[in-house]
């Protein structure tokens, strides 16, 4: 049921160099409330199967 899995269809994505920096910023800056968004968009699993496939052609990624 695609319904019980639409959670699974949207990801967020976030470089991992981008995600140090902000967990360095936030420990060097303690007085810092709440949570912080690290991502600027979101990408479908269609979407980022397609770029994929796209960029390395070299590999068969399915696509749903």
């Amino acid at each position: 049921n695609e319904n019980e899995y639409s959670l699974l269809l949207e990801v967020a994505l976030v470089h991992v160099d981008d995600l140090a920096r902000a967990h360095i910023f936030l420990f060097e800056h303690p007085d810092t409330k709440g949570r912080y968004i690290c991502t600027s968009a979101t990408m479908t699993i269609k979407e980022m199967s397609e770029f994929l496939s796209e960029r390395y052609p070299e590999f068969q990624i399915p696509s749903p």
